[in-house]
């Protein structure tokens, strides 16, 4: 086996990875031929390469990896078992693996696209289009009114977290324009001194997500009712659930709680 390759394996199932005593780990080495419908590198993580793979419908991994116990998981669910820059690897995985199953076809003309060996692309022979893959841009902001930060409540959340303001970039707008529409639409307030915090790959499916910060410029608090369904000014001391500490919400909300986000 080539132990400096490790694999990150997508299935229906989710995520393979296996137990490692108190921790886990990934397969290593080459895959069986035919155990995979399609692969490609991603990256290095800690000196070792890093490919993503595809698995076979009807190919049984357990007979590849021994007696090693497989567990199948998701990306949210990762994050909560290994380090941010390996939770960022997969995150690519993903994102390159779902680029490559869905543009097997040309969206112009229809014909069978092929991979380019010099980059992450997909071109057509018959027209010549070539695709890459999809990054959604979207704003995530924290809404500040003095001492207090403005969260919401979207009804896909669990657990009750409530988080910040987002929502995906259209067409023409700056991250600014986007982040006081979205703040609009979605709470009713107005904000202003719209300044940058940050950004994050965000894989869900193939996000980035731009930080900002903005201070209340007037408006009650309305919620928009169908992704919102509460929103409220909160104080350091009387917060709800917050999202998980690898997003940028959370960093961001971490930052105004040590007094840095202002």
């Amino acid at each position: 086996m080539v132990q400096e390759m490790f694999w990150m394996l997508f299935s229906p199932e989710g995520i393979l990875v296996l137990r490692d005593g108190e921790g886990y780990a990934f397969p290593e080495g080459e895959w069986p031929a035919g155990g995979l419908l399609r692969q490609g590198y991603v990256g290095v993580y800690q000196g070792r390469e890093v490919r993503w793979g595809e698995l076979a419908k009807g190919f049984d991994p357990q007979a590849w990896v021994g007696e090693r116990e497989i567990l199948w998981t998701d990306l949210r669910a990762l994050a909560g078992i290994v380090d941010s820059a390996c939770w960022m690897a997969a995150g690519r995985a993903y994102q390159l693996m779902d680029f490559e199953r869905t543009h097997l076809y040309c969206g112009r003309c229809g014909t069978p696209t092929e991979k380019v060996p010099t980059e992450n692309a997909r071109a057509c022979p018959a027209c010549g289009l070539t695709v890459y893959p999809r990054i959604a841009p979207a704003t995530i902001t924290a809404i500040l009114s003095g001492d207090r930060i403005l969260l919401a409540h979207n009804k896909r959340f669990a657990n009750n977290v409530y988080s910040l303001v987002a929502g995906f970039v259209e067409p023409s707008e700056t991250f600014e324009e986007c982040a006081a529409r979205e703040i609009r639409e979605e709470v009713g307030v107005e904000v202003e001194n719209i300044r940058y915090f940050g950004s994050q790959t965000w894989p869900f499916p193939h996000s980035i997500m731009v930080g900002m910060v903005a201070d209340h410029a007037g408006g009650e608090i309305v919620p928009d009712g169908e992704e919102i369904d509460d929103a409220r000014w909160f104080g350091k001391d009387d917060l709800p659930n917050l999202p998980p500490k690898v997003s940028i919400a959370r960093k961001m909300i971490d930052a105004w709680l040590a007094g840095v986000l202002r």
